[in-house]
């Protein structure tokens, strides 16, 4: 049997990863500035910002965007899903501060999804519950 080691992933702004195995979506802004603006209004810490790329971190969640121009928020299909523990409670922060969360279903074979927030480039960010068979899978 091989044994090989895994190293800690590393993130852009030098903080280590809590898990060395992940996925990132990497979504398209036409603004980068109004959706910094907008991510920090949702609570989510700019952890890396250049001309044409932003990084952004909520706990161990990692959004990344990249200046596209020409994103029609009316038309954009880009999107990902926010697996969070508590989806109940973190609806329940964003719309206390004032963020609208839209109801939208999902099939049982993703998950359960609560809710979901659109940005201002309309990116569905979707938020659901951490699956249990996930970390077994």
């Amino acid at each position: 049997m091989r044994t090989v080691e895994i190293e800690v992933g590393r993130c852009l702004d030098g903080s280590v990863s809590a898990s060395p195995d992940s996925a990132v979506p990497i979504l398209p802004s036409s603004d980068l500035a109004r959706t910094a603006d907008f991510l920090a209004y949702l609570g989510l810490r700019i952890a890396l910002r250049t001309q044409d790329y932003l990084q952004a971190t909520l706990g161990d969640l990692e959004l990344h965007y990249y200046l596209a121009s020409g994103v029609d928020e009316g038309t954009n299909p880009a999107g990902c899903l926010l697996r969070v523990n508590d989806p109940d409670h973190q609806r329940a922060v964003w719309c206390d501060d004032g963020v609208e969360c839209l109801e939208v279903p999902a099939p049982g074979a993703y998950g359960s999804t609560t809710f979901a927030v659109i940005d201002p480039d309309g990116n569905l960010l979707r938020v659901g519950h951490v699956l249990e068979t996930a970390a077994s899978a």
